[in-house]
């Protein structure tokens, strides 16, 4: 674009693989599963997505974040990480409710051999309970499960917590603890207050109010 600055830190380029996903639930930023149709990258347009992002220049340092939907659905998500390796991307993640990762410990396994580094996987609290908005009554042993097989294949981890007020945000201080008594399979923490997007873009007046969150309150919460 209209940028001046030519040299600096790296950049994530981001590769919504498909708008399908195996879970149907709220916050969805993406509207997953809700459109009436399926959009789904072929591999050519996968390919071109990431020559044209790696021609770019100058040539930054530049990592790549495979999305959804949930990107462990298609086909190419497997071929999608090996061949961004091979054009040169400093490092390669996708972000996952972890299902796949959790029922397949040998798909864990062959990410890690296709070049993924690091997982994104949506985590929103401590025990099944503080999980059930999400329609999965056992997400929770899920997450754990994914965490043990993702662990197992060498692949780092970052939790991603959307804090929803009224729905999740008493559980701020147990994520933080639970992160760091498994300090061996975490790497970091990733917060992200609710944004009224996608599946939640008509939320009314009422629910916008009682649920809205921000950055402010999250640093209140972790203080506390």
């Amino acid at each position: 674009g209209s940028s001046a600055i030519r040299y600096g830190p790296g950049a994530v380029l981001t590769v919504d693989l498909t708008n399908r996903c195996n879970m149907m639930c709220n916050p969805c930023f993406m509207d997953a599963n809700q459109v009436g149709y399926v959009h789904e990258l072929t591999w050519d347009d996968v390919k071109q997505i990431l020559e044209n992002a790696a021609s770019i220049k100058p040539r930054r340092q530049l990592s790549v974040q495979f999305s959804g939907g949930e990107p462990t659905l298609s086909p190419h998500f497997l071929e999608a990480i090996r061949y961004a390796k091979e054009i040169g991307y400093f490092a390669v993640q996708c972000a996952t409710n972890g299902i796949r990762f959790a029922q397949e410990p040998a798909f864990a396994t062959a990410a890690a051999e296709a070049g993924l580094r690091l997982v994104y996987l949506q985590f929103d609290g401590v025990g099944n309970e503080h999980n059930q908005h999400r329609g999965v009554s056992n997400l929770y042993d899920v997450k754990l499960r994914s965490l043990e097989n993702l662990k197992a294949a060498g692949v780092d981890v970052t939790l991603v917590i959307t804090i929803v007020n009224s729905i999740n945000n008493d559980q701020v201080g147990d994520i933080i603890r639970f992160a760091i008594k498994n300090i061996d399979k975490i790497n970091a923490l990733s917060f992200q207050p609710v944004s009224f997007t996608g599946r939640d873009e008509e939320v009314d007046d009422e629910t916008r109010k009682k649920q809205r969150y921000t950055l402010s309150h999250l640093a209140n919460d972790v203080k506390a």
